[in-house]
C-alpha cells in the first residue's frame, strides 16, 4: 500500500516538475523577446540621444524626437499586436499607442489590482540597471474584466530621464501549455487512484492464499504496472515532441551527429523552399548558406553538437540562394549522456530587420520631401568641418511665401509648395549632391568638389527650371518663389564660414523679392476671389452701393467710408480658402461645413495683415460678421464694440443675400427683405443703421 502512494506521490511529483522546466525555459525566451524588442527600439533612437549628449538638442527637444520614433515601433508577436512604451521618471506617459488618451497624464500612482505601484516598479527597475531589468505585476486583459500576470522588460535612459519597455500577459503566453499539462496531470491521478483500488480489491480476493503465491503476484502485477507508466510516458512525451516539431511556426531541421539530415517539418521546407526528398540526409549546411559561407555555418554546428545550443542572428539562403534574416537556435541531442545529433531552429526575422531599416531611413529623412532631414545634415556639416583643404560648396534655399498660403489655403497646399520644390531640385542635381530640408521653408544642398562657378550655374539651373514649372501651373496659387544664396568653402574657410555667407546672400534675395512675392499671391487670392464674385453675379458692387447710401446718410467721415467702401469690395476675401463644394452648396450645411465656413473671417484677416493695400482693414474684416446682441463670430462683440463699417456691411449684405439668389436661400421679395431686416433690429442689426437703410431704400 505505501509503495502505491510513493508511485503516486513521485508520479505526480515527475510531472509538476516537468511542467514547470518548461514553463520556465518558455519565460526565459520570452525574457530574451522582450529584451531583444526594447534594444533594437534603443538602438534605434541612439541617434537622437547622441545628439543630446554632444549638447546639439535639448532634453526636451531630445524627449520629443525620442517618443515620435517609439510611437511608430508597433510589431506583432506570434500572439497579438504589441507595442513599445515609453514613460517619465516620474511617471508622466509619453507613449501609449493603443491609449492615446493617457499620452501626457501622470500615472505615478497606478496600482495593479492587487495594490502594486505598477508605474513606480517600473521607474526603479529602468533605474537600477544601465542594460535594463524585469517587472512582474498584474494586469487588467484587452477588452476583459480579468488580470493575469504580465511581465515587462525596460531600460532607462537617463538623458532625457524617461525610460522605455514592452511586455506580454504570461499566462496567455502558454496558456494551451498550461491546460494541456494540467490535463495530464489529473489523468496520471486518476489512473493512478484507479490502479490502487483495483489492487485492493485484488489483495482482498488474495488473502486466504499463501504467502509466496501472494508476494509473486504482487511482484508481478507491480512490475507490469511500472512497465506500462514507463511505455505510456515515454509514448506521450514523444508525440508532445514530434506535435512541437510538426506544428512550430519555426523551420526546424533534425541532424545527426555528422550533420546530415535526419528529418524536417513543413515549416522549414516553407521557409526554404525545399522538399523534404531534397533535404533528408544531405548536409544540413550545405542546404542553407552558399559554397562561400560554408565554413562559418559548419562552426554554429559544430558549436552546437560540442556545447550544446548556438543562439544567433544570422542570413541563411534558400533554394534559390534568396537570404534570409534568422534567428538561428540549434540546440544538441543527448541520449543517455550521449550526443547523438541536434536541432537547428529558424526564425525568420526579416520583417523585423526591414523594420529596423525603415527606422533608420526615417531618422534621417524628411518624410514630405524624401530629402535628408536636419540629423542627418548636422552630421555632414560636422564630418565636412574636420577635413581641411576639401573644397564643397552650399546652396541655402527659402521657400516664399509659405506662412501666407499655410495661413490662407491650409497646410495641405504649403506642403504641396514644398514637394514640388523638391521636384525642381531633383531634376537639377546629380548623384553626389546632399540635400536636406532642415526647416519648415529651408533647404540646403551641399555639393563636394564644386567650386563657386559650379554652385552659382547650378542656382541659375534651379531658378531657371522653377520659371518652367511655374509656366505649366494650373493653380496658379501654388506659384513657386525661392530665395537662394550660395558659397563655397576652401583653404581657410569652413563649411560653416561658407553656410553663414550663404546664408547672408539668401536673407538679400529674400529682401529684394518679399514684395513681388508676396503680390504674386495677394494677386491670384483676390483674381479668385473676382472669380467667386462672379458667380454670386455681381453680389460685392450691389452691397458696394447699399454701403455708400447709408454712409452719406449717417455722415460717416472721409476715413470710414473709404473703409467701408473698401471693406464692400474684399470683406469675403477669406472665401477664396473655402472648398467650392461648402460655398455653391444647395441647401443647409452641416455643423461641421458651417464651422468651416465661418473660418473664412479669419482666414481674410490674415491675408489682409499681408497687404500693404489692405491691412487698415483687416480688423474690418475678421469682425464683420459680429451681431449685435453679441451673438456674432468670431469674437462674440455686442453693441457699440462693433465697428460701425462692420454694423453697416451687415444691413447691405444681408438685405442682397435675400433678394438675390443663392443656392442655400430662397429669394424674397423687396417687402419681405425689408419687414426681415426690421425684425432683427436691435438683435442681429444696429438700431440707427437700420434705419438709416430704411430711409435710403424706401427713397
Amino acid at each position: 500500500m505505501f509503495l502505491v502512494f510513493v508511485l503516486v506521490f513521485l508520479q505526480l511529483y515527475f510531472t509538476d516538475n516537468l511542467s514547470k522546466r518548461f514553463l520556465n525555459e518558455v519565460e526565459k525566451q520570452r525574457r530574451l523577446e522582450l529584451k531583444q524588442k526594447v534594444e533594437i527600439a534603443y538602438n534605434a533612437i541612439e541617434p537622437i540621444l547622441e545628439q543630446k549628449r554632444q549638447g546639439k538638442i535639448t532634453e526636451e527637444e531630445a524627449r520629443r524626437e525620442v517618443a515620435n520614433v517609439v510611437r511608430r515601433m508597433i510589431y506583432k508577436d506570434e500572439y497579438s499586436y504589441n507595442y513599445i512604451f515609453m514613460s517619465t521618471y516620474n511617471g508622466i506617459y509619453l507613449v501609449q499607442p493603443f491609449q492615446p488618451e493617457k499620452e501626457g497624464t501622470n500615472q505615478w500612482n497606478y496600482k495593479d489590482p492587487t495594490g502594486k505601484y505598477v508605474i513606480q516598479e517600473l521607474t526603479r527597475a529602468a533605474k537600477s540597471s544601465k542594460d535594463g531589468a524585469y517587472v512582474k505585476y498584474q494586469a487588467f486583459l484587452p477588452n476583459s474584466n480579468e488580470y493575469e500576470e504580465k511581465l515587462s522588460y525596460v531600460k532607462g535612459i537617463p538623458e532625457i530621464n524617461a525610460y522605455i519597455g514592452t511586455g506580454v500577459y504570461v499566462n496567455s503566453a502558454f496558456k494551451n501549455m498550461n491546460i494541456i499539462l494540467k490535463q495530464q496531470r489529473i489523468l496520471f491521478t486518476l489512473t493512478s487512484l484507479m490502479g490502487m483500488l483495483l489492487f485492493i480489491v485484488y489483495l482482498i480476493k488474495l488473502s486466504k492464499l499463501n504467502k509466496m503465491l501472494k508476494r509473486e503476484v504482487e511482484r508481478r502485477k507491480e512490475t507490469e504496472e511500472r512497465l506500462v507508466e514507463e511505455k505510456e510516458r515515454e509514448t506521450k512525451q514523444r508525440e508532445y515532441l514530434q506535435a512541437l516539431f510538426c506544428n512550430s511556426q519555426d523551420g526546424i531541421a533534425e541532424f545527426d551527429r555528422e550533420g546530415y539530415v535526419v528529418n524536417v517539418n513543413d515549416a522549414f521546407l516553407k521557409m526554404f523552399s525545399y522538399t523534404r526528398e531534397e533535404c533528408i540526409g544531405k548536409d544540413i549546411d550545405t542546404l542553407v548558406v552558399p559554397k562561400e559561407r560554408y565554413k562559418e555555418a559548419r562552426e554554429c554546428t559544430d558549436i552546437a553538437i560540442r556545447e550544446g545550443m548556438v543562439n544567433i542572428e544570422t542570413v541563411r539562403y534558400g533554394k534559390y540562394n534568396n537570404p534570409i534574416n534568422v534567428l538561428l537556435r540549434s540546440v544538441s541531442i543527448r541520449i543517455n549522456g550521449k550526443v547523438v545529433g541536434g536541432y537547428a531552429i529558424y526564425t525568420d526575422i526579416t520583417e523585423i530587420k526591414d523594420y529596423e531599416k525603415q527606422l533608420r531611413y526615417l531618422s534621417l529623412h524628411d518624410s514630405l520631401t524624401g530629402f535628408y532631414n536636419l540629423n542627418y545634415y548636422n552630421k555632414v556639416v560636422d564630418a565636412f568641418e574636420g577635413k581641411k583643404g576639401s573644397v564643397v560648396s552650399v546652396i541655402l534655399a527659402d521657400v516664399n511665401g509659405l506662412k501666407l498660403i499655410n495661413d490662407t489655403m491650409g497646410h495641405q497646399y504649403g506642403d504641396k509648395l514644398l514637394k514640388m520644390f523638391a521636384v525642381v531640385v531633383k531634376r537639377c542635381i546629380k548623384n553626389g549632391e546632399i540635400c536636406a530640408r532642415i526647416g519648415g521653408d529651408e533647404f540646403v544642398i551641399i555639393m563636394p568638389n564644386y567650386n563657386e562657378e559650379d554652385a552659382e550655374n547650378l542656382v541659375k539651373k534651379i531658378k531657371s527650371e522653377i520659371e518652367k514649372f511655374n509656366e505649366t501651373l494650373d493653380e496658379k496659387i501654388l506659384t513657386l518663389s525661392v530665395a537662394m544664396g550660395y558659397s563655397t568653402a576652401k583653404r581657410n574657410k569652413t563649411i560653416k564660414d561658407a553656410i553663414k555667407e550663404a546664408d547672408d546672400m539668401m536673407y538679400k534675395d529674400k529682401l529684394l523679392n518679399k514684395a513681388s512675392s508676396k503680390n504674386q499671391i495677394m494677386n491670384v487670392l483676390m483674381a479668385t476671389l473676382a472669380e467667386k464674385d462672379f458667380i454670386t453675379h455681381g453680389h460685392t458692387e450691389r452691397v458696394r452701393k447699399i454701403c455708400e447710401k447709408i454712409a452719406d446718410r449717417m455722415n460717416l467721415s472721409d476715413a470710414k467710408k473709404n473703409n467701408l467702401l473698401l471693406l464692400a469690395d474684399v470683406h469675403d476675401l477669406g472665401k477664396v480658402a473655402i472648398p467650392d463644394d461648402i460655398l455653391n452648396k444647395k441647401g443647409k450645411l452641416t455643423d461641421e461645413e458651417w464651422e468651416i465656413m465661418k473660418a473664412h473671417t479669419e482666414k481674410g484677416y490674415r491675408i489682409a495683415l499681408n497687404s500693404n493695400e489692405l491691412s487698415s482693414i483687416a480688423d474690418l474684416i475678421l469682425k464683420h460678421h459680429e451681431r449685435w446682441d453679441g451673438k456674432g463670430y468670431p469674437l462674440g462683440l455686442k453693441g457699440d464694440e462693433i465697428p460701425i463699417e462692420c454694423r453697416i456691411l451687415a444691413v447691405a449684405d444681408s438685405y442682397d443675400a435675400m433678394t438675390n439668389s443663392r443656392g442655400y436661400n430662397k429669394v424674397k421679395t423687396h417687402e419681405e427683405a425689408i419687414e426681415e431686416i426690421k425684425r432683427c433690429s436691435g438683435t442681429q442689426f444696429d438700431p440707427d443703421v437700420v434705419e438709416a437703410f430704411l430711409n435710403i431704400i424706401q427713397k
